[in-house]
């Protein structure tokens, strides 16, 4: 999940001319997509 984020953060970088800036968002909502999911599992134990 979190590199999907990364690349997906890539191509919108990259679309917008500043692909670096781009792939630090994407790893920013992919650490945080990552960490809500693993809540949401331990939840349902």
């Amino acid at each position: 999940m979190f590199v999907g984020f990364m690349f997906v953060g890539l191509a919108i970088g990259l679309f917008l001319g500043q692909p670096g800036p781009g792939v630090l968002l994407g790893m920013g909502v992919g650490f945080i997509a990552d960490e809500i999911m693993k809540r949401r599992k331990d939840m349902w134990k």
